[in-house]
């Protein structure tokens, strides 16, 4: 029997390095996998619009398998619309739809939450996530709002709906892997992460300002078009997860604007709670 599983994308609100807890906020860029068990080997086909290897997919497959006791064969075919590795949670995304994908082809009753951290940790496995990026997974899966502790995978928070807004990303040529990212430069930083999960559920277009502003610091990341953006209206603006990629989310006549001026970006919208 085929499975299919379908995650989308999201956006950082607090970044989960600096104190193992994160938010986000889900996009509606789309990530779909199908796996069809059968014959004696794994085949991996991935369809996307950069060229990326298959470490991660084949960790999520194994794993998977791994946890449902069935030996690993099959099909495994990825199709996304994320960019990779710029801060908008391909990993995370891909990693939900593959191991969504690889339970429903095989009828298991596991819910949603386990798959998802399965997911998780094949992520810290492959060396995609320096936190398992449980924050991330949440964000993609669930839609709305979501604030999680990482190191216990446990959801703390949620809105369901925060508004129908659309989001724009400047998306840089250039990507920024995580093997690249000293998490140290973070955690030194962690008492002022820590004080934006306290205010992300209230407030979270100006959090994610505020860690934006932090993250673009750290990593010495030019958010001047953050800037412009707010001084022409948007909600709120920042670097998102660790970059390079900067997001904007803006109602839909300063987006207009923003296209017109500032563009070109790939553009979404967010996404609620299904």
């Amino acid at each position: 029997m085929k499975g299919i599983g379908i995650s989308y994308g999201a956006v950082t609100v607090v970044n989960a390095i600096p104190c193992g807890r994160g938010a986000t906020l889900g996009i509606d860029l789309r990530t779909i996998a199908e796996f069809e068990p059968g014959g004696d080997t794994l085949n991996i086909r991935i369809d996307g619009a950069e060229p990326t290897d298959d470490i991660l997919a084949r960790a999520c497959v194994e794993d998977m398998h791994d946890e449902l006791g069935v030996p690993c064969h099959g099909v495994l075919t990825i199709k996304s619309e994320i960019p990779v590795s710029r801060g908008l949670k391909s990993s995370s995304s891909a990693a939900n739809a593959i191991c969504l994908a690889v339970r429903n082809a095989h009828g298991s009753d596991m819910d949603d939450l386990e798959t998802i951290r399965v997911g998780c940790r094949s992520s810290i496995g492959a060396g995609v996530s320096i936190t398992g990026a449980f924050d991330d997974a949440c964000g993609c899966h669930l839609g709305g709002l979501v604030a999680t502790d990482n190191l216990s995978m446990t959801v703390e928070s949620r809105v369901l709906d925060v508004g129908d807004r659309m989001v724009l990303i400047h998306v840089p040529d250039q990507r920024k892997e995580k093997k690249d990212i000293d998490p140290g430069s973070f955690r030194r930083h962690a008492t002022e992460f820590q004080d934006m999960m306290r205010t992300c559920i209230d407030q979270p277009f100006s959090t994610l300002i505020r860690n934006g502003r932090k993250v673009a610091e750290i990593l010495g990341v030019d958010d001047s078009l953050v800037n412009r953006a707010l001084d022409k209206g948007a909600l709120a603006a920042g670097v998102t997860g660790t970059g390079p990629a900067i997001v904007i989310i803006a109602d839909d006549d300063v987006s207009r604007n923003l296209l017109d001026t500032e563009g070109p970006f790939l553009t979404c919208r967010l996404r609620c709670s299904a």
